[in-house]
This record gives structure tokens, sequence and C-alpha cells, in this order.
């Protein structure tokens, strides 16, 4: 039908904005909180009693729900610690061995360093050795030849015979 046919003789005019009638939903509303307002006193008590029985129940799974999930956590935050504190361990065993090897080999330094010093001072005591059997050698013949002399001075005296 035209704007013609309905008796106005004007035609639409296109910029004027056609309004919509808003549509009808056909929503059932059915939750827990419509009726309440049209019960009596005793309805309304047991009314509520089943919803704070639902509200506990439903409080009670999240919170099963909840302790369950912190429990897993838990329990995964527990195996990485023991896995981190095994991979310590074993690094500390692992710097322990080093730290050990190192002590063995600066004992190993030091005993080289104690016997070199060992070697250097039996040498020196073999050289003063030496030198003191030299000195010795050396006193013993000086003596022996100072007696020798005295002996043949004290001949050559007895003799009459001077030397000198």
């Amino acid at each position: 039908m035209s704007a013609t046919d309905s008796g106005n003789l004007s035609p639409p005019d296109p910029k004027r904005r056609r309004t919509r009638k808003p549509a009808k939903h056909n929503v059932k509303m059915e939750d827990d909180f419509t009726e309440p307002y049209n019960m009596d006193m005793e309805s309304g008590r047991k009314r509520l009693e089943e919803i704070n029985a639902k509200f506990t129940a439903a409080r009670d799974r999240l919170l099963a729900d909840y302790e369950a999930e912190q429990r897993d956590l838990s329990d995964t935050l527990l195996k990485a610690l023991e896995k981190q504190m095994s991979i310590h361990r074993a690094n500390t065993d692992r710097h322990s061995i080093h730290v050990l090897a190192e002590a063995a080999q600066d004992r190993l330094d030091a005993e080289e360093r104690i016997q070199a010093h060992v070697d250097g001072t039996q040498a020196r005591f073999e050289r003063l050795e030496t030198l003191l059997r030299v000195v010795v050698q050396g006193r013993i013949e000086e003596a022996e030849a100072a007696l020798l002399e005295a002996g043949g001075l004290v001949k050559a005296e007895g003799l009459g015979v001077k030397r000198e």
C-alpha cells in the first residue's frame, strides 16, 4: 500500500526517520527471585531455606574445587622445589668435588714446594759437609804438617840443628 492509497497525498519524506515499534520478546523469567514477593511468610521461609541450601551446596563444591586446585598447585610447587633442591645438591656436590680437587692440588703443590726446599737444603748441607771435610782435612793436614814440623824441630833441637 502506498502513501497515495491511504489517503495521504504527499509521498514519504526520505530524510524523515521511520520509527519502529520495539520488538516483542517472549522471555520467560523463571529464576529463583521472581516469586518471593507473592509468597506468604511460611512459604517464603521455606523458599529461603531452599536457596540457602543451594547456596551452601554450591559454596561447598566451589570450596572443594578450590582446595583441590590449591593442593594440586602445592604438589606442583613442592615437586618443583624438590627438583630445584636436587639440582642444588648436585651442584653443591659438584662444587664440593671441585673444591676438594682444588684443595688436593694445592696440597700437592705445597708438598712439591716443600720437597724442593728439602732437596735444596739437603744439597746445601751436602755442599757444606763437603766443604767442612775439605776444611777439616786441610786443617788436619796443616796440623799434621805443623806436628811434623814441630816434631822435626824437636828432633832438630835435640840434634842441635835449627830449621826455618
